[in-house]
């Protein structure tokens, strides 16, 4: 029987919680089961604990977890393993077992509560109270604890009826029951009442939401809303999930989060949402691990945790990003210019699916090659001062709307007079409007300027060797981004000549693909593809790119924020970046910024965004970011940009001296002879928490050491004394704990540091060599205090080289992917991790087809660029635990620890479409006209005595067969030759 979690939130003030006006689908979700350490996947009820951690009941006990790591609490106290959590307080929950036994847990230990005279029936479902005072709901009707006395209630309640849910409910915060017998509410004598109105008479009564005007009530006639006037009239309401109770459906349990949104728990169908923009389902289509909902609980970061009878732990959260695409949106394809009209309508131009009118998430209208558009691939969009929309597109020209009406070609001319029409093969990238109203067009024929007079444009004389993706007329100069570097020329009279010249001579931006010129008061930043972030301050040319903190070497657009940062958009996300911090790095004086990359853990569909083309992003009136994606848009920023302003809780977990465990609570004491720390820690912020850094420090005066995310401390020679460990988290935000966790030691020193060995050797002095030999000793402690510090600098030199010099020998030197020493490396580790764990291990071979005869035909440069791309695009759809290698020329293996085989056919194909979505042309193929991939799928449960190297030749067979069957597909090695694949 699935139980209502009735929950007190225990949230710290205003939360970012889930937009009501996002659509079920834009919140992020994500899944843990036993696969990702969840000791067991049927969840009975959630709650956040006195300390800050996530606590589960389930069929294996109590489980604690703090976002990354899940832990069993052994606790003889607690009634069993198989628990339910029915209520929660200030200071603790109700964990009650399933067939007896009922505590009450403050966050630290069980408190056993009594039942006297065994009159309470199990199962319990619902607790209002603390361990003092509360009511609880039982298999054989209401029960009342005060103190130590617990009695039965009835006052008007039938006599052994099971009871499901409690809730507090109108001004006086009223108590309402359900059960099996429908629902009964408190009246002011005492007694309870039978709610006879509607539907909800005799009503299976599961869930119950109070609120100051009424009551949500959710069974198995489906969801109501009983509404209180000022007067006390009831007044029930039914929703659309309303059904007879033949249907086989039922609300199970309920929530209302801070936002106004009501979740439903729907037996049979998922997840449901009530707010005033109306019903949505959240079903297994959409991803959720299993339809039967348990309960809910919203975190104090605003994150919906559900519960799930068998499935699992979900979770839905806002974003930093919204996505608009995906299958089944009108925004299912690749877009990439976009530019936005006065009253806040986005004009998307898709790659060869025309122009789109986007407002309010929806597409209002469409333009293709019935409109005018002879080309619908469309590279390039301006709005103009007239508000007149131009549109560029690949091998087609240039077109353009005058108001309502179609669009209609404009001429493309290669000199003044000439009447040759340059449309057919010319690729128009860049369209932009300067200043002084005139319009220039850029492409791979060069850069051209319209002429009203005639209504054509016009190549300006000198321009034609170019491949110009970006145009800027500012200060009387145009700033022209290209394939061969970035220029700049003044702005010459009539049709040219253009004489151009490069931003810098430095041969690294004159041979780097421009697709982004950015200028500011410092100087001018450059967006590349694959040759970073590049920024000429007037004099010298200085790159940046992993090294210096950034996530990546794609740079396709530049915005400013009003945080005086930077929002740079890429093949792997989008960066934020302080643009302050850039430029103490260019100056020398720091060695990395804090790049934050969003991607698809942060709402993105997918993580490659969109350039080439122009504008690839745009700010709108609102303050929003938008970036074209190839799969839909996305927006980010704006109203909806809330920091998760919550400090993390920070805590110590665990102690150990010399390898021993100690206990946390009191003093620790360290001896002389085993003066070796671990203290294991955890922030709690569960957002990110790969994301969270921490820091400590031993004693107030000294200074904060920064650690990363790393959640232990080993320290092998702590400093004699008393003193106390003081360690800090921040979130991902950087909002740092208000409070530190504490750890007070007391490390022994041994003789020769104690007072008394200086002053043996002072008297032995004083005997014999007197003040000589404490001159001595001071000077041989001193110098080995500065060869302990000289040692640890040079052992923390030595661990920085070797990890630079290790990253480098496992890496591939074009691609970055890794190589073969990486991928026996991981395979190893991966086999030994997922045999421990009793998980599987799946393993992909991907070869690029027909990859020889693509050199051949387009050329190594080419090739090589194509490899980059290819790698680029499979890193975006991978988690952080997978491993992808370059196994040979054109060949790449990818490791999925923890994914059994079916998950990993999807994999592979999402991968191989992905490939073949970035239309890569590849004419020598006969296979299709487009780069695309074949793969082999192995996939086994490791065990000790096994072999890793089969599943390699495994995978290796898989990809012959996909091979001989085709090209361009996945085939599994446990399919048959007679079998089709999948």
């Amino acid at each position: 029987m699935s139980v209502l979690l009735l929950i007190t939130s225990l949230m710290a003030g205003p939360v970012t919680a889930l937009d009501p006006k996002r659509d079920v689908d834009q919140y992020i979700h994500e899944v843990w089961t036993s696969q990702d350490g969840l000791p067991q996947n049927s969840i009975n009820g959630l709650t956040l604990g006195p300390r800050g951690y996530l606590w589960l009941a389930t069929y294996d006990g109590l489980i604690r977890f703090d976002g990354e790591r899940f832990h069993r609490l052994e606790d003889e106290r607690l009634p069993g393993r198989r628990l339910r959590i029915i209520g929660a307080h200030s200071h603790g929950f109700w964990v009650s077992g399933e067939l007896r036994g009922l505590v009450f847990f403050d966050g630290e230990k069980a408190h056993p509560i009594a039942n006297h005279d065994n009159e309470m029936r199990w199962p319990l479902s619902a607790a209002i109270g603390d361990e003092n005072r509360a009511w609880i709901a039982a298999n054989n009707g209401l029960f009342r604890l005060q103190g130590e006395s617990l009695e039965a209630v009835e006052n008007g309640l039938p006599e052994g009826s099971a009871m499901m849910s409690l809730a507090r409910f109108g001004p006086r915060q009223r108590l309402a029951v359900a059960g099996l017998d429908g629902v009964f509410l408190e009246q002011s004598d005492g007694r309870f009442q039978p709610l006879s109105v509607g539907e909800a008479a005799g009503m299976h009564v599961y869930s119950l939401v109070g609120e100051k005007d009424g009551l949500w009530i959710g069974g198995d006639r489906g969801l109501f809303h009983l509404r209180l006037n000022e007067a006390g009239d009831q007044r029930l309401e039914s929703t659309e999930w309303h059904w007879s109770d033949r249907d086989g459906y039922s609300i199970r349990a309920l929530h209302r989060d801070t936002q106004g949104n009501l979740w439903a728990g729907i037996q049979g169908l998922g997840v449901g949402r009530v707010n005033a923009g109306g019903h949505q389902l959240f079903t297994r289509d959409d991803g959720l691990s299993h339809h039967s909902i348990s309960a809910f609980f919203q975190d104090p970061e605003g994150s919906l945790w559900i519960g799930t009878d068998g499935g699992g732990l979900n979770r839905l959260r806002d974003g930093s990003v919204i996505a608009h695409g995906g299958d089944g949106s009108p925004l299912d394809h690749s877009i990439l210019p976009m530019v936005a009209d006065s009253r806040g309508d986005l004009w998307l131009g898709g790659v060869c699916s025309g122009v789109h009118r986007f407002r309010d998430g929806e597409v209002i209208e469409r333009f293709n090659e019935n409109h005018g558009l002879a080309n619908s691939c469309i590279y390039s969009l301006l709005l103009d001062d007239q508000n007149r929309l131009w549109a560029g597109s690949y091998g087609g020209g240039v077109f353009r709307r005058d108001g309502e009406q179609d669009f209609r070609q404009i001429a493309l001319a290669a000199a003044a007079g000439s009447s040759e029409d340059q449309a057919d093969d010319i690729v128009v990238t860049a369209l932009h409007q300067g200043p002084d109203g005139s319009i220039w067009l850029g492409s791979n024929q060069g850069l051209f300027r319209y002429h009203a007079d005639n209504d054509q444009f016009r190549r300006l004389e000198g321009s034609e060797t170019h491949f110009i993706v970006q145009i800027r007329l500012e200060d009387d100069r145009l700033w022209l981004a290209t394939n061969e570097g970035a220029y700049q020329a003044p702005v010459p009279d009539g049709d040219g000549p253009l004489q151009a010249s490069p931003i810098s001579d430095d041969p690294r931006l004159r041979g780097a693909r421009v697709r982004e010129i950015h200028r500011d008061d410092a100087g001018i930043w450059m967006g590349t593809y694959g040759a970073g972030l590049q920024f000429f301050d007037g004099e010298a040319l200085h790159v940046l790119d992993q090294r210096h903190g950034l996530k990546e070497s794609v740079i396709s657009r530049i915005l400013r924020d009003d945080r005086e940062g930077l929002i740079m958009s890429g093949n792997r996300g989008i960066s934020r970046v302080s643009r302050s911090e850039l430029l103490e790095v260019i100056r020398g004086e720091r060695s990395r910024a804090d790049v934050q990359l969003l991607g698809t853990r942060d709402g993105m569909r997918v993580a490659e965004t969109n350039g080439g083309g122009q504008p690839a992003g745009l700010r709108d009136a609102q303050g929003r970011y938008w970036f074209p994606t190839v799969d839909g848009i996305v927006q980010l920023g704006g109203e909806e940009d809330t920091l998760k302003l919550r400090p993390p809780p920070v805590h110590i977990e665990s102690v150990r001296v010399g390898g021993e465990p100690v206990p946390v609570d009191d003093t620790v004491t360290i001896p002389a002879d085993r003066r070796e720390l671990e203290v294991r820690y955890t922030g709690l912020s569960f957002i990110a928490p790969e994301r969270m850094r921490f820091r400590y420090r031993l004693g107030e005066t000294s200074p904060w050491v920064d650690v990363g995310n790393r959640r232990s401390l080993l320290l092998a020679h702590p400093p004699a004394g008393e003193y106390t460990l003081e360690i800090l988290a921040a979130n991902e935000d950087g909002i740092w704990s208000e409070q530190t966790a504490r750890l007070a030691l007391q490390v022994k020193a041994p003789f020769r540091e104690t007072i008394w060995f200086p002053l043996l050797l002072v008297t032995a002095a004083m005997i014999g060599l007197g003040g000589l030999s404490a001159l001595g000793l001071y000077r041989a402690r001193s110098r080995r205090r500065q060869l302990e510090r000289l040692v640890e600098e040079r052992t923390a030199a030595l661990e920085q080289a070797n990890a630079q010099l290790s990253t480098q020998a496992s890496r591939d030197g074009l691609t970055g992917a890794g190589n073969r020493r990486q991928l026996r490396d991981c395979l190893t580790s991966n086999w030994r991790d997922c045999a421990e764990r009793g998980q599987p291990l799946s393993l992909l071979i991907l070869d690029i087809d027909h990859f020889k005869e693509y050199n051949d035909a387009h050329g190594h440069l080419t090739g090589d660029h194509c490899l980059c791309q290819i790698v680029d695009a499979l890193q975006g759809l991978l988690r952080p635990q997978d491993t992808l290698v370059r196994f040979g020329g054109e060949e790449f293996v990818i490791l999925l620890p923890g994914v059994d085989g079916t998950e990993a056919t999807t994999i592979a194909e999402r991968l191989r479409r992905r490939v073949s979505d970035l239309g890569i042309p590849h004419r020598a193929s006969p296979v299709a006209r487009c780069v695309t991939l074949s793969i082999g799928r192995a996939s086994v449960h490791p065990g000790a005595d096994e072999r890793s190297n089969e599943l390699l030749r495994k995978a290796d067979q898989a990809l012959y067969q996909a091979k001989e069957k085709g090209r361009n597909r996945v085939w599994p090695s446990a399919v048959r030759d007679d079998q089709t694949p999948t």
